[in-house]
């Protein structure tokens, strides 16, 4: 909800505005351009190519940190006789913020620091970071 308000108050400001989205049924504020994305993987694949082009960037939500190593097309099926559940291999998905911030020519960027102790260290840690 904080990404869409921001980009409300942008385009309301009068700046143009693209919004990248994870899937939300949140209808698009009037004036921004939305793109829809499904995965984070999807969401750096949309958001580094026109980064570099923008004179702002507001990463508003964390994607996932993690994301299965191995997806499936269809249901995992047990084994018969099987009683041991399946190992699920993680990998790390890509910081986004920290991928614009260090394009070569970045835009001016703006993150947020979700924390639950030590909230000025840990954003501080966190922006020096990236």
């Amino acid at each position: 909800k904080m990404g869409f308000a921001i980009a409300r108050a942008a385009a309301e400001a009068g700046a143009e505005v693209t919004l990248v989205s994870g899937p939300v049924h949140l209808p698009t504020p009037r004036g921004v351009q939305r793109i829809d994305v499904q995965s984070a993987q999807q969401m750096a694949d949309t958001v580094l190519p026109l980064a570099s082009h923008q004179h702002a960037f507001i990463a508003s939500a964390a994607v996932a940190d993690w994301r299965p190593t191995q997806t499936h097309q269809h249901k995992m099926k047990k084994v018969e006789g099987g009683a041991t559940a399946p190992t699920l291999a993680m990998t790390e998905n890509l910081d986004i913020l920290a991928a614009v911030a260090k394009l070569p020519q970045p835009p001016y960027c703006v993150g947020f620091a979700a924390e639950s102790e030590k909230l000025a260290e840990h954003a501080d840690a966190k922006r020096r970071r990236k």
